[in-house]
């Protein structure tokens, strides 16, 4: 199930930078890069912003998968 307003390129990256974070907690228990980037998003106030994109922001999306990918 894809929601209409995510293209199936976008939905493909979506799924393995989703793939290759899980691989790195689980299979390689690399979890001290995720706490960093918390952190560093916390002190920046970027996490503020990541809740606040509405329906339909494609853009907004495709950027949070470019940073977390």
């Amino acid at each position: 199930m894809l929601p209409s307003f995510i293209s199936a390129s976008l939905a493909q990256r979506i799924l393995r930078t989703g793939k290759s974070i899980n691989f790195l907690r689980v299979c390689c228990e690399d979890r001290g890069w995720a706490r960093a980037a918390t952190e560093v998003a916390t002190d920046t106030g970027a996490t503020a912003r990541r809740g606040g994109f509405g329906y339909g922001e494609t853009d907004t999306l495709e950027s949070l998968v470019d940073e977390a990918s």
